[in-house]
């Protein structure tokens, strides 16, 4: 395995952001585009999926999961940290949190269920009954108290757990569940963010073509459930992200490759439908530059970059498939992205705010 570091001055992408005409407008010249970079490259990785998160002393947190085990990377020098072995085929998600001061991270597995570890050791935590069904996509969040927990979405509806002990949580009456009850269809995709009024909500979106709105504390709707049309197929990828106004933008994408919006509060459908032309695409939803954008990936080695509220395409990156962005304590948008040759990359893409003049 090789690792190859490259600095901020010399590691501009050879293409930089391809830039996209549309109705004359001129994306290369976009406001953080020009300050893609590529920070580190592990070559060999055959990493699927990866995660870039935060660490608790403010620094990144590279991992991934891959043919043999769940690694850990140095994200300035690309060397292994760790790796726990073992079998974990089918690893579909990836999450991470800070649970009591200790920093875990969890993986929705197919064959094996819920499994999560110390990040900081590689060491496995006990917990999570190894009788739970698969799992498709898994996130994180803390509940009002400060109680870290796991949301996985599986065959059998959604699954909320305790991050660090993998127990089953109760709701505030005291009445431990297993599953929420709200999804007519096994549940595909979960997102996990805090409203405004410190709400913490839950996005998933189901096989039925469904988006699901649910209060994580309680485990009560906040809205009804959106029904896509019927030409969806299931809603495989799901985002949220927060709007200049105050609203949360909620993001569901079909497995035809389509992007529907709406605003998570009042469940009204934003803008129209974008189509990727791709299909299964893989989504994140975070601010840069100072406007809220969605990222999509897919195995065409094609990273794309769209405006969150109109839908209009800012930009591609090229060379680079499948990939998980987050936003660095420093402010910087990172995106950890995966290629063909089964290499693993850490890029940065600019600033979350606006930083121009």
């Amino acid at each position: 395995m090789v690792r190859q570091r490259l600095s901020d001055r010399t590691a501009r992408l050879a293409c930089g952001w391809t830039a996209w005409s549309q109705k004359g407008h001129e994306v290369g010249q976009w406001a953080g585009f020009e300050d893609a970079a590529e920070l580190v490259r592990i070559t060999g990785a055959h990493a699927y999926p990866a995660l870039a998160s935060t660490s608790a002393d403010g620094g990144v947190l590279l991992v991934s999961a891959g043919e043999d085990g769940v690694y850990r990377w140095d994200p300035d020098t690309g060397e292994r940290l760790w790796r726990a072995e073992g079998s974990y085929e089918g690893v579909q998600g990836l999450a991470t949190v800070y649970a009591e001061g200790v920093p875990v991270l969890a993986a929705g597995t197919v064959m094996t269920g819920m499994v999560r570890w110390d990040a900081r050791t590689g060491e496995q935590l006990p917990g999570c009954d190894p009788d739970y069904p698969s799992f498709w996509d898994v996130d994180t969040a803390v509940l009002p108290g400060g109680r870290a927990i796991v949301v996985g979405a599986s065959d059998n509806d959604l699954f909320r757990m305790d991050a660090l002990t993998g127990e089953l949580v109760d709701d505030p009456s005291g009445r431990q569940w297993r599953s929420f009850g709200r999804a007519r269809w096994s549940t595909l995709a979960v997102r996990c963010c805090t409203l405004g009024d410190g709400t913490v909500a839950i996005v998933a979106g189901t096989r039925g073509a469904e988006v699901l709105r649910i209060d994580a504390l309680t485990g009560q709707p906040l809205g009804p459930t959106l029904q896509l049309d019927e030409e969806a197929l299931c809603v495989p990828q799901v985002a949220t992200v927060d709007l200049p106004d105050g609203a949360t933008l909620m993001v569901g994408a079909e497995f035809e490759g389509r992007i529907r919006r709406w605003n998570l509060h009042t469940g009204e459908p934003v803008g129209e439908p974008i189509d990727t032309g791709e299909q299964l695409p893989q989504l994140a939803a975070l601010r840069l530059a100072g406007e809220p954008v969605l990222i999509t990936s897919s195995d065409t080695q094609a990273v794309r970059c769209w405006h969150a509220v109109t839908g209009e395409l800012l930009g591609t990156l090229p060379h680079i498939g499948r990939s998980w962005c987050t936003t660095s304590p420093d402010g910087a948008v990172l995106l950890a992205g995966t290629t063909h040759a089964g290499d693993l990359a850490l890029y940065r893409l600019g600033s979350a705010e606006h930083t121009g003049g």
